[in-house]
């Protein structure tokens, strides 16, 4: 080599069939002359990686379902499968118990409704029953009003001193009738009206008498039922005894008591009340005259 020579390049003298050839030498003799390929490396790991995948989520499921142990797996089978159908059980449970809490709900939602329709028709009520005691009201201001006009008329218009009609006899069961002449009544004034509502006291009672009634000399007299403060004509039933009963039919008999002389038995008979065997009888279902003064009391049984 002679001085002037210039120096040796650095490069790599290799050229690149050799190094083709180098390659393909490594990777196997099928690939020997031929370029090598990134993208046949690609299917290959992506292949694998699916494969791998499947594998991994087959024995996955397999080891859930109990038919594949593992190493950290350290509950028996049989106690996987108990665990397993208690958990159904349990949950079939829920399911009964959801169903049912469902069904109360839509009961309660009609009971609701039932009771929300039950307070509108009692508010309605309410409303109607305001609105009869405003009417009510209204009424008595009415009366009252009118009353003070028929007193302005009567003047000094008032009753004797009442007398026992009828004799001093009871007219029904605790009743006796009393009458007294009215006096004193304005010439311009209704007689009806001012006699009417004029009210005597019995027995610490202020009352307005039933009826009023004039006679052929113009003389006016009122009549009184009392119902009140007059034990003498209240009457009782003797005992009861069964007669003659059908099928689901009762019959009872009792004799009246307490009858005063003069007092008409058949009015006395037919007003007064009787309680037995658990039931109350504003009056008896008969009368009859026989054997002393007899009622007779029938019902369902």
């Amino acid at each position: 080599m002679n001085s002037r020579d210039p120096p040796p390049s650095y490069r790599s003298t290799y050229s690149v069939s050799h190094s083709v050839s180098d390659r393909s030498s490594l990777l196997g003799s099928k690939y020997n002359g031929e370029e090598f390929s990134t993208v046949t490396l690609w299917r290959w790991a992506r292949t694998a990686g699916i494969a791998l995948l499947v594998f991994a989520v087959t024995a996955f499921i397999l080891q859930n379902a109990g038919f594949v142990s593992t190493l950290a797996d350290d509950v028996p089978l049989s106690e996987k499968l108990a665990l397993r159908a208690a958990w159904r059980s349990e949950e079939a449970a829920h399911a009964a118990d959801r169903t049912k809490w469902a069904i109360e709900r839509a009961r309660w939602g009609d009971e609701r409704t039932r009771w929300d329709a039950e307070r509108l028709e009692w508010a309605h009520e309410q409303e109607g029953i305001a609105r009869e005691r405003q009417a009510w009201a209204q009424e008595q201001a009415r009366w009252a009003q009118w009353r003070k006009e028929v007193a302005a008329r009567r003047g000094g218009a008032h009753f004797t001193p009442p007398w026992h009609a009828g004799g001093g006899t009871c007219a029904a069961y605790g009743t006796r009738a009393y009458s007294a002449y009215m006096r004193d009544i304005p010439a311009d004034a209704d007689w009806y009206e001012v006699c009417m509502n004029t009210a005597y006291n019995f027995h610490g009672r202020w009352v307005e008498p039933d009826q009023c009634e004039r006679g052929g000399r113009g003389e006016v007299w009122a009549t009184w039922f009392i119902g009140f403060g007059e034990p003498e004509c209240v009457t009782y039933w003797g005992a009861f005894r069964e007669v003659a009963s059908a099928p689901g039919k009762k019959r009872y008999e009792a004799r009246l008591m307490n009858l005063r002389h003069g007092d008409t038995w058949d009015d006395m008979c037919r007003t007064s009340p009787a309680d037995f065997r658990g039931r109350h009888f504003e009056h008896p279902t008969a009368c009859e005259d026989r054997d002393g003064r007899t009622g007779v009391f029938e019902f369902n049984e």
